[in-house]
């Protein structure tokens, strides 16, 4: 029970994390396995792929959890001031050796009493190169007026925030991106 309850307050940041009404949709179709299918010019400029550890990933969560978070990190890039635009890449999907794919493998995003954790590492290619970007750490602290401290989506939210705030600074800093 305690895992399944995890899991929902897991999601429920994911989903809180890419929740932006205002925010137009990232996801295009790319490359179809098994299919001579290019990328298109009108395609975006960017594709996020995020990968889950296969030992964490609730199986009735599925690949939902990846693309919401892949959503989230294509909003903070948008917010660190990436002009182009984003989809999502799943994990099935291929693009075209001509596209621009940055690839996020998400370690943890876990919550304890009071504190959440969120890490990954994430990688550049583009057809000028490949980059590992590094390792990105981001936490929270909850903790209500009463000084309860509590687990809560906004929490794994804020971690999420916290880790995602120098990525795009540090894809401009691989000079493999096209300038604006």
């Amino acid at each position: 029970m305690k895992s399944h309850v995890f899991a929902l307050c897991f999601f429920g940041a994911a989903t809180a994390l890419a929740a932006d009404p205002s925010a137009p949709a990232t996801s295009a179709a790319p490359t179809n396995p098994g299919s001579s299918e290019t990328v298109s010019a009108k395609s975006p400029a960017l594709w996020v792929a995020v990968h889950l550890p296969k030992d964490t990933k609730p199986a009735w969560v599925g690949d939902s959890l990846a693309e919401r978070f892949a959503d989230g990190v294509s909003l903070a890039l948008q917010a660190q001031g990436f002009k182009g635009k984003i989809g999502t890449l799943r994990p099935e999907e291929t693009t075209s050796k001509q596209a621009a794919v940055l690839e996020v493998s998400l370690s943890e995003w876990t919550a304890r009493a009071g504190a959440a954790d969120c890490t990954f590492r994430a990688s550049l290619q583009t057809p000028q190169g490949d980059r590992d970007l590094g390792i990105f750490s981001g936490g929270a602290m909850v903790v209500t007026p009463d000084g309860q401290h509590l687990v809560s989506s906004s929490g794994l939210q804020d971690a999420a925030r916290d880790a995602l705030a120098g990525l795009f600074g540090r894809m401009q800093d691989s000079k493999l991106l096209a300038p604006d």
